[in-house]
Order: structure tokens, then C-alpha cells, then sequence
């Protein structure tokens, strides 16, 4: 587990994510990218999460379409490595094994997550 600083790239979702848990973040914090065109769009969307089940009510909750997907369909895959182009120590895909209907045999990536911990500046 890498440790993120709170820079310029991350400075939109750690005024949401710091709004939404009320208090001053530091430790793990779970970092969360939707699947998009490109790494350029998926950040204009990152959250920072403190917790899977967290993210997964979110996910759910910001779906493009009702019903796509339920929380019980989403799982985390194992850590595929590091994106240096971004400092994410890791990088694991967010999956759904149902989307709009359809039971997938391999299930589909939706968005990336890391595991982080996060230090403040200074």
C-alpha cells in the first residue's frame, strides 16, 4: 500500500469524499475511478471512499441507468499492479457479474479502485 499525497490531480475528490465523511482524512482510503474513454475522464469522476461497502452504495447509487447492476453483484479483483501515470501503488478493477439483465460467466470491469493511504502535505 502506497502512500498518496492530497495534489493538484486528486484535489476535486478529496473536497467531495472530505465532505461527505465529515471529518479529516487520513489512513486507508479507498481511491475510485469509473471505467471511461480515457484515464483524462475517468479522473474528472474519481471518489474517495472510506470503506468497499461505501463505495459499492455509491456505485450503485450513480449508475447510468436503474437497475443495471444491484451492491450484490459487484466484487474487487486482485491487485494487477501500480499506475505510475497517476501514483496508485495498486490497482484492482471493480466488476459486476450482471449488468441491465444480462448474468455475465466473466464478470465485467465497471472502474478501477486502490487501496491508499493518504498523508496531508506539509
Amino acid at each position: 500500500m502506497g502512500i498518496i499525497k492530497c495534489n493538484y490531480i486528486y484535489r476535486d475528490a478529496c473536497i467531495r469524499s472530505f465532505d461527505r465523511m465529515r471529518k479529516e482524512a487520513t489512513g486507508t482510503l479507498i481511491f475510485y475511478r469509473p471505467h471511461r474513454g480515457s484515464l483524462t475522464e475517468a479522473l474528472h469522476e474519481l471518489e474517495i471512499f472510506t470503506s468497499v461497502d461505501e463505495m459499492f452504495e455509491f456505485i450503485v447509487e450513480h449508475q447510468p441507468f436503474d437497475n443495471m447492476f444491484d451492491k450484490s453483484d459487484l466484487s474487487i479483483g486482485e491487485d494487477i499492479g501500480p499506475d505510475e501515470r497517476i501514483g496508485w501503488s495498486e490497482t484492482r478493477y471493480i466488476l459486476t457479474k450482471r449488468c441491465c439483465g444480462k448474468i455475465y460467466d466473466t464478470p465485467q470491469c465497471i472502474g478501477m479502485c486502490s487501496f491508499e493511504r493518504l498523508e496531508k502535505d506539509g
